[in-house]
């Protein structure tokens, strides 16, 4: 279309100026004829009227060219206004895209433009086109009338008569054509400044639809944030303390640095940081002024300290109604933590009425933050439970000692393909005591592009999608890789092209393509694939909207622990879209996906100080994050208060605090809390005596967890009647139900089930042979031994038959 315009404006050019020469040709001939025939005096009516004949051909000449003139004028017009009309037709967001300083991300993928200097320039063109229209509205050439039709005959007449006058008239005709002409070289200005600004306009357009830039241009909003005075400060330490050796002393000093400077969020750091100790040595009394200070001002994060004071006693006598009115200000504030622990209250009824609507209320809040700030290459926060680690270590339980890591980075030097790819995911995504790191999880990843299974270039491709401060983001190379990946099947190389497709990075937007290339990926039960199969059946985008497909997608991406899937399942629970509404269910989703945020990492700065010996600062780290909600955090608690660990909690209390954990931790289902509970009141640790509370945790253990310990214990407790109606058929049952939950229960059920048998066998022979033993007196006295010593008489059977076996082997 540019080329048409500008090929027609030259060619216009052109032609007008080529009748101009011809006019101008013309003139000078016409006077050199007449000069001659004056000056020779010969034949001077054949000359009069040769030249009068000569006159009317020019004339004629003159007013077809004026004519030809005024219809190329009006086709430039029209040319020029129809180009401004297909101007107008472009999106008002591509108007400007010289230099990416013009564009403005609005972060919904749309774009808009600055003021700028070609605005005033438009400006000036549009009002020099209206004086143009002006001016030619008010020439006569352009519009002949009658009367000027009749004024020229006469005029023509009169140079029949009269050359002066003639070369008068020819003169003016000149001077008319001379303005002809610059509103002509105006207008043909006009019309290729406007054909290059839609060649500029269509070149980008094309560049953006077909081939992305490397880089993202950053808008103004992104800009004015970084200018923040102290930010970038408490970013950089931010950064150094999620590193697991970090470097505290720096780390410090660029909080300190960033507070003087007046920004908020380092002097709330601070002040939980003399709290918890992570930083240098805890001072809760500092810690108390800060907050204090805070909370006068009216900052949600002040309040929320002194609330957590108030509720675990430090500093202040232990006041939950205290504790509960500053967690309410902070949430009302706002504040993260504080909508975390009043929604934990409510939804588990702790010093307020159980109130699931109000519990789902703030955790839609946290959960909504947590989804925005969500990606696929976020922290893993891997979560230690003290108590399985005492019992299995820690080797166990998910954590990789450095000789492990260096093992598996031989086996990878070495061409392994599974070391390579297992090593690139564990740097990509850290946790389990490594650290993050994206340079060498591409080092490793490109080594494994040599497998067939396509995982290494589709994680290439999402390094490179995402981008980093040590990879550059490119969607054209990510693009390569994911492509290479789907030649290979890979599920992963399937979910990253598809995005490519969905969003458009680099690709013109396809839906279609997207959604068959997440069905893919879905098939072969990728989460991030289920997830985006999920999305598109909800929005409807490239399929016809299905909500149960939507809801299946959520489902199985969610078994996966997927954030996201989550996240969407619990809103469709929470507004009982396409499924039945449930507020408990929706609740324990969101609490879920609340609990994935970054603040979650203080679980390991607290399990890195247990380790070091910093019992203290652990527990109050701990403390912390167990108002939050958090129950590996609770269990963590009670385990160091069960233990006597601690110092700063004094001995009368430590059973009391450690049941109040216990409990809170059972209470969101976790295992070794309902036994710990059953036990403290078994044993009457904190509370009084009472049989019947612990079976029933240990029976809710039983069923609902499977848990071997809390089928032997109810087995006991039938054996003897504690709690629980006296019945051996039942005590043998549970025993055994033990035994087949957990071959670690094995040989203590064994040692259970025979004394069980002999204490059965001694009663049927006190009943068969009727012998003095079947009084009631010496019946209670055998009663009372066997509870008192049964395990030695069990181990004196033992080594009795083990005597047996080694006098018979001699033999």
């Amino acid at each position: 279309m540019k080329d048409y315009y500008l090929t027609c404006c030259i060619i216009i050019a052109l032609i007008a100026f080529s009748y101009s020469d011809q006019i101008d040709e013309k003139e000078p001939q016409a006077q050199t004829k007449q000069q001659d025939d004056s000056n020779t005096g010969n034949a001077n009516q054949e000359t009069i009227a040769s030249t009068g004949q000569e006159n009317v051909d020019y004339k004629k000449l003159q007013e077809e060219s004026d004519v030809v003139i005024d219809k190329l004028l009006k086709e430039v017009e029209s040319l020029v206004e129809l180009t401004k009309k297909e101007l107008e037709k472009k999106e008002p967001a591509k108007l400007q895209l010289e230099t990416s300083d013009n564009l403005i991300d609005n972060g919904d993928g749309t774009y808009s433009r600055k003021a700028s200097s070609y605005d005033s320039q438009g400006d000036d063109k549009m009002s020099s086109k209206s004086d143009y229209d002006n001016s030619k509205s008010s020439n006569p050439l352009n519009h002949p009338t009658k009367n000027q039709g009749s004024s020229s005959s006469s005029s023509s007449s009169n140079n029949k008569n009269n050359l002066p006058e003639n070369s008068n008239q020819k003169y003016h005709k000149s001077d008319k054509k001379t303005i002809d002409s610059d509103k002509l070289t105006t207008l043909l200005d006009n019309s290729q400044d406007i054909s290059s600004q839609i060649s500029k306009i269509e070149s980008q357009l094309d560049e953006d639809i077909q081939e992305e830039d490397d880089t993202v241009p950053l808008d103004d909003t992104e800009d004015a944030e970084d200018e923040v005075p102290g930010k970038s400060e408490y970013e950089q330490a931010l950064i150094i303390l999620s590193e697991i050796d970090s470097h505290k002393e720096s780390a410090h000093s660029l909080l300190k640095a960033s507070e003087n400077l007046g920004y908020i969020e380092a002097r709330r750091y601070l002040a939980r940081a003399k709290m918890f100790g992570n930083i240098h040595p805890r001072n809760i009394t500092a810690a108390i002024e800060d907050f204090e200070d805070l909370a006068a001002k009216g900052d949600p994060a002040g309040q929320h300290g002194l609330g957590y004071l108030y509720a675990t006693g430090l500093g202040f006598n232990s006041s939950q109604a205290k504790a509960l009115i500053y967690y309410t200000f902070s949430a009302l504030g706002g504040y993260t933590f504080g909508e975390m622990s009043l929604g934990y209250r409510y939804f588990n009824g702790i010093g307020v009425s159980k109130n699931c609507e109000t519990a789902l209320t703030y955790y839609q809040r946290v959960a909504t933050k947590v989804a925005e700030s969500a990606s696929s290459s976020s922290d893993a926060i891997h979560r230690i439970r003290l108590s399985e680690e005492a019992e299995q270590g820690a080797a166990k339980i998910g954590l990789l000692d450095d000789d492990i890591v260096q093992y598996y980075q031989f086996l990878a030097e070495k061409g392994d393909l599974p070391a390579q790819t297992a090593l690139g995911q564990l740097y990509y995504h850290g946790g389990r005591g490594v650290n993050k790191d994206h340079v060498k999880a591409y080092k490793y990843f490109k080594m494994a592009t040599k497998a067939n299974d396509g995982v290494g270039d589709a994680f290439l491709g999402k390094l490179h999608s995402e981008g980093s401060k040590s990879i550059k983001q490119s969607n054209r190379t990510a693009l390569e890789y994911f492509r290479k990946s789907v030649e290979k099947k890979s599920s992963i190389g399937y979910c990253g092209l598809g995005d490519m497709y969905l969003h458009g990075k680099g690709v013109v937007k396809d839906y279609q393509k997207a959604f068959y290339l997440f069905s893919q990926s879905a098939q072969q039960g990728w989460a991030d694939g289920q997830l985006q199969l999920g999305l598109m059946h909800y929005k409807g985008l490239g399929t016809p909207k299905d909500l149960k497909q939507a809801v299946k997608y959520f489902n199985l991406a969610s078994q996966s622990g997927h954030v996201l899937a989550i996240y969407h399942l619990g809103m469709l629970h929470a507004t009982g879209n396409g499924i039945i509404r449930s507020c408990h269910t929706a609740a324990e989703l969101l609490k879920t996906v609340a609990e994935r945020g970054s603040w979650s990492r203080l679980l390991m700065e607290a399990y890195s100080s247990y380790k070091n010996g910093q019992i203290s600062d652990a527990l109050i780290k701990y403390g912390f994050m167990a108002e939050l909600g958090y129950e590996v955090a609770q269990s963590n608690v009670a385990f160091i208060l069960d233990k006597g660990e601690s110092s700063h909690i004094h001995e009368s209390e430590k059973y009391q605090r450690a049941l109040l954990h216990w409990s809170r931790a059972a209470s969101q289902g976790s295992t070794v809390a309902l036994v710990k509970v059953g036990d403290y009141h078994y044993y009457g640790y904190g509370t009084k005596i009472d049989y019947e509370a612990a079976a029933l945790n240990y029976r809710v253990a039983s069923e609902q967890q499977n848990n071997a310990q809390a089928m032997f214990n109810l087995a006991y407790m039938h054996e003897r009647g504690l709690g629980l109606n006296k019945d051996m058929h039942l005590a043998k049952r549970y025993y055994d139900m033990a035994s087949e939950a957990s071959t670690d229960a094995y040989i203590p059920v064994k040692l259970a089930l025979a004394k069980l048998s002999l204490l059965h066998t001694i009663n049927w022979l006190r009943r068969f042979f009727e012998s003095p033993l079947n009084s009631k007196e010496n019946d209670v006295k055998v009663d009372e031994d066997f509870k008192n010593n049964w395990d030695l008489y069990v181990m004196a059977v033992l080594l009795g038959f083990l005597i047996i076996i080694i006098i018979m082997r001699r033999r």
